[in-house]
């Protein structure tokens, strides 16, 4: 059943139109210039002359989100702000051997009320397009001179899902948890949510990316 209301006009009262695009009120305001009519239909005019429209990006007037200059800078920073991020977490994911087919031991149950201390995990997939400078640790984000609070905050949904899908061996269950926390060389924090210390490594297994992974220079195009 559609319940979509079919509009009035304030004008003329005839359903179909708004008072914007009366033809009644265009035709009585072109035969007589000083008809109440004509009156309408230059404040309407004049009130769309007056509401300047804004990007919805910068929020300059002028112009749209679509043809904004400083959105593609802004892009740019982001996607180079990523391949920097992701370098030093695939180093890290390489130094503490987390990849597919890693063997993972639960040290404490934060990570998940569904585990329990001693479970072993297998590491069945990584969810590598979760992983982006939008998750990054606040203190990552304060040490990075490339990208601000500011620019982060340009993308739209950041991305908040666990970047890994465990088996659980003692139930067989599939299980979707973050990784533990891993740091860069000057072991600030990489990730804003992580399963910090709850998890070890049991038997590494190499990090294995997408081959476009790490150049990854069409990620802030499509979250911004």
């Amino acid at each position: 059943m559609n319940y979509r209301r079919t509009s009035r006009c304030s004008y003329c009262y005839e359903k179909g139109h708004n008072k914007t695009t009366c033809p009644k009120m265009r035709e009585e305001a072109e035969s007589d210039p000083s008809s109440w009519a004509a009156v309408k239909l230059n404040r309407i005019k004049a009130k769309r002359k007056a509401t300047v429209r804004k990007c919805s990006y910068c929020g300059e007037p002028g112009h749209t989100k679509r043809t904004c200059t400083e959105k593609p800078i802004d892009a740019e920073k982001l996607n180079l702000a990523n391949r920097v991020w992701r370098a030093k977490l695939m180093e890290s994911l390489k130094e503490a051997g987390i990849g597919a087919g890693s063997l993972l031991r639960v040290k404490d149950t934060r990570a998940s009320y569904t585990l329990r201390e001693e479970d072993l995990l297998l590491v069945v997939d990584i969810k590598w397009d979760s992983m982006t400078v939008d998750t990054s640790s606040w203190d990552y984000r304060q040490k990075d001179p490339s990208i601000s609070f500011t620019l982060l905050n340009r993308v739209i949904n950041p991305n908040h899902d666990r970047q890994m899908i465990c088996l659980h061996q003692r139930t067989g269950k599939k299980i979707p948890l973050h990784v533990p926390q891993l740091y860069d060389k000057e072991t600030i924090e990489l990730f804003q949510y992580s399963s910090r210390n709850s998890i070890e490594v049991v038997c590494p297994s190499d990090p294995t990316p997408p081959n476009d992974w790490l150049i990854c220079d069409d990620w802030a195009q499509k979250v911004m």
